[in-house]
């Protein structure tokens, strides 16, 4: 529920982001890492969904 708000968030956070803010690095790094961080979560979920990277032992 929280991953797909992530993936919204971020960017906006990113573009927002100004160059006289007191935290602008801060900022920036926080949004880039929770940006990648739901992205892989996003591909765990679909990897999931569509059975890639399990190893069957039948």
């Amino acid at each position: 529920m929280i991953m797909p708000f992530g993936l919204i968030a971020a960017p906006i956070l990113i573009k927002r982001n100004k160059a006289n803010n007191r935290y602008y690095r801060l900022i920036y790094l926080i949004s880039v890492v929770s940006l990648l961080t739901n992205l892989f979560i996003l591909a765990v979920i679909i990897a999931d969904r569509f059975n890639w990277g399990i190893t069957s032992y039948r």
